[in-house]
Order: structure tokens, then sequence, then C-alpha cells
């Protein structure tokens, strides 16, 4: 199977652990990567399926979606920081030029 970053983080673990106890002596491979790289990997068969976000631009007939959950993202600030002296809602426009702290590019599942 494949699995994207924020899936890896959240939904993989709570399935596979799942997974164990109704099948413990079943052997699962993992491939880690972004959408780029898994839905090419299910279309051609190299997994057998993905869990990933849904590509906003996907029309490809050979791939099916199913929606599992909605994700959530959310900016996370410091006590006092300029951006939350701010009136009125914060935009995409306001974070950019922000420093951030983002996944790492590469992430081990074993």
């Amino acid at each position: 199977m494949g699995c994207g970053p924020s899936e890896a983080a959240r939904l993989l673990p709570i399935a596979l652990n799942r997974l164990r106890q109704r099948a413990p002596s079943l052997r699962v491979t993992v491939l880690y990567g972004l959408n780029e790289a898994l839905v090419p990997m299910v279309k051609h068969g190299e997994v057998d399926f993905a869990i990933s976000s849904i590509p906003a631009r996907s029309q490809d007939q050979d791939i099916r979606h199913v929606r599992l959950h909605e994700d959530r993202a959310a900016v996370i600030a410091r006590c006092g920081h300029p951006l939350l002296e701010r009136r009125g809602p914060i935009t995409a426009q306001h974070l950019v030029g922000q420093q951030w702290i983002l996944a790492r590019q590469t992430l081990s599942l074993a």
C-alpha cells in the first residue's frame, strides 16, 4: 500500500493496528510518498491502494477515490506572535514570508 505524509502520521497507525488485530500474520509493506508518486503506483499496480489526500484535479478514469475523512489544517503560533495582534481574520496572504516548521522530506515506516 501507499501512504501520504499526513495520513502516515494519523490514519496509518490506526489502520495497521486494526489490521494486525484482525489478521496478525498478514504482512504489509507501506510505500511513502506524495500523490504525484502514489497515484501512478496505484494505477500501474505497484501498490494495491493508497491512503492519501484526494487530488484537486484528478480526472483519471482508472482511479477511484473514496473519502475516509476530512482533514483540517491549522496554523499554530506562539502567544504574542505579530500575526495574532492583527484585527480581523488571518488570510493566506498574511502567512507569506513567515518562518515555518515543516515535515521532513522522507519518513521511515519500519
